[in-house]
């Protein structure tokens, strides 16, 4: 899927579920109800690559809940991230396009 990026190659996404350095949220920036995000449908393709930076593609299925505490249902959710990644790979900040 996508190109390789040794910068982020082999490494997950869920990672960043909860706070991306630039951006404060995580991945749940792109929950369209306040749900928590199914970590095994967690997916992301690489879009563009560059010496510094990478534009991500992310989909998952959001969860979400009654008060109850039962699921009342299941959304599928995307998004675009730009992650720029530090000289030696981790990324130091991203920003939602």
């Amino acid at each position: 899927m996508g190109t390789s990026n040794p910068g982020i190659a082999g490494r997950s996404l869920a990672t960043y579920q909860f706070a991306f350095p630039g951006i404060g949220k995580g991945l749940n920036v792109f929950c369209t109800q306040n749900g928590w995000i199914d970590n095994e449908s967690l997916w992301f393709e690489i879009r563009e690559s560059a010496n510094d930076d990478v534009v991500v593609a992310v989909g998952f299925v959001e969860v979400i809940m009654e008060e109850s505490g039962c699921v009342a249902n299941r959304r599928e959710c995307f998004g675009k991230l730009r992650l720029f990644l530090a000289s030696d790979g981790p990324v130091k900040s991203a920003k939602v396009i």
